[in-house]
């Protein structure tokens, strides 16, 4: 059971500070992103609605606050190009974990003590980069109840009502994938594209550190980010796109596993070649 501890302290000592940076990345590029929103779009409103008298019987000149999601949604820049570039940067960080991993390293060391193959070091790896995503989802639905609570604080009560986090939850397209709700299909896409992104930043790990990083690891690694990424953009009741994001990500979770379960054919291969010289 040490072993294995040691192989997920391994894991989390090459990307913690890492992680923890794209987290705080994520958090201040949200927040600000979303106050430049909020200002433009109310900004827009002012000068549209510039020399109007909105309220004649009263006299008030007042300019109606932008809702939640016209917050959320405007602009070519918004919190949803945020989190896509933010989970990019944590699959890069993921992936490069393999690094520390080459021979000669003092963590290629520390495994070679510990007398795990390849593939069982890949197991926990995996299992760790899906840890490591999962929280990154945690996260995200956490950031998105602040912006929402940031929204309330800086708008006028008559510009939201008890259900305006429900409603943002449901049409926002990024909020929706991150928490669907009622929507089943989309939790179980959610954990399989999350399987395939650990599967694919692990075997990128192994295979850079053997030397064998070829085309086709970088075609699934590139289809994997695009294909999640772009799955955030979809709207609700998406239920076909959904199904064949899962097909999808079943498929290169298979591919990825046949490839870790073939890291150490060629390690065990040269063990027994060597057994033989000795004896002879």
């Amino acid at each position: 059971m040490k072993k294995y501890a040691s192989v997920w302290m391994l894991a989390a000592r090459g990307t913690i500070y890492k992680v923890m940076g794209v987290f705080l990345l994520l958090a201040a590029g949200q927040i600000g992103v979303f106050h430049l929103r909020f200002n433009a779009e109310l900004s827009a409103r002012q000068e549209e609605l510039a020399g109007q008298l909105l309220h004649p019987e009263y006299g008030v000149w007042e300019v109606p606050y932008p809702t939640l999601e016209d917050v959320l949604e405007s602009g070519y820049i918004n919190i949803t190009l945020v989190w896509k570039i933010a989970l990019v940067l944590l699959l890069v960080v993921l992936a490069t974990n393999g690094i520390s991993l080459k021979n000669g390293s003092k963590s290629r060391y520390t495994l070679q003590r510990l007398s795990l193959g390849e593939r069982v070091v890949a197991a926990h790896f995996a299992a760790y980069n899906f840890a490591v995503l999962v929280l990154f989802w945690a996260f995200s639905v956490g950031m998105a109840l602040v912006l929402c609570h940031l929204y309330y604080g800086w708008a006028q009560p008559d510009a939201f009502g008890v259900q305006s986090t429900f409603l943002a939850f449901y049409r926002n397209k990024l909020f929706h994938s991150l928490l669907p709700l009622a929507e089943t299909t989309r939790y179980v896409r959610n954990v399989f594209m999350f399987a395939a992104l650990a599967l694919v930043a692990t075997l990128w790990n192994f295979w850079d550190h053997q030397g064998k990083k070829g085309a086709g690891n970088g075609i699934a690694a590139l289809w994997c980010v695009m294909g999640f990424t772009l799955g955030f953009d979809v709207k609700t009741g998406e239920g076909f796109l959904d199904g064949l994001l899962i097909c999808l990500s079943i498929v290169l979770c298979a591919w990825c596993a046949y490839y870790i379960l073939r890291l150490g054919t060629q390690e065990a291969k040269e063990a027994k070649e060597m057994q033989e010289a000795e004896a002879v």
